[in-house]
């Protein structure tokens, strides 16, 4: 039964009748762990022995696992998070947003998406802080400017990157290593 509660106190839950144990998306805060975002699927641990953490790469985890429990085993996954849509992907990012990558970092970008779901957006993110609103409110640092499903395609790992500028599928002002930076808040 103790092993029961320490997992449960990690925000975790059992799928089915499989051995892994995945992230509970309903737990949002975690005292035990108070670094760690287990809400984007950062944090896993088999139930056999509890010897491997489960990482996504370049994450806040997969610091603190490696600093915290030196003695175990990593694993480093992918996020899972490939969204279908816009607001899946506005939604998405508040989930993965990486607190500990964000520090120092602030920045407010304009996203408008156009094609076939035409939407606009500002992301701020100020010092280890998100926030995500509809609509382009202040002054933005990037404006993004991309087709959906260009931006979509990206995301999922479907499109590269270089295509996507190249076709004018996607256009942006400002520093790339802003861009940079957006993208290291968020590793999948």
């Amino acid at each position: 039964m103790r092993r029961r509660k320490n997992l449960s106190m990690l925000g975790c839950r059992r799928f089915g009748s499989s051995a892994n144990l995945w992230p509970d998306l309903r737990h949002s805060s975690n005292s035990q762990y108070p670094a760690l975002n287990v809400r984007s699927f950062e944090l896993c641990r088999r139930e056999s022995g509890g010897q491997e953490f489960y990482v996504i790469p370049g994450s806040d985890a997969e610091e603190y696992v490696a600093r915290r429990f030196p003695h175990k085993q990593l694993k480093r996954v992918s996020g899972g998070l490939r969204p279908s849509s816009i607001p899946g992907f506005l939604t998405g990012i508040r989930r993965t947003f990486q607190r500990g990558k964000a520090k120092g970092l602030n920045a407010r970008y304009h996203f408008t998406f156009t094609g076939q779901e035409q939407h606009q957006a500002t992301v701020v993110i100020a010092d280890g802080t998100l926030q995500v609103e509809d609509g382009h409110t202040g002054q933005a640092d990037m404006r993004v400017t991309a087709d959906s499903n260009a931006w979509l395609g990206f995301l999922r790992k479907e499109r590269s990157l270089v295509w996507a500028v190249l076709t004018r599928k996607l256009r942006f002002s400002g520093s790339p290593k802003l861009l940079l930076a957006f993208g290291r808040c968020f590793p999948s």
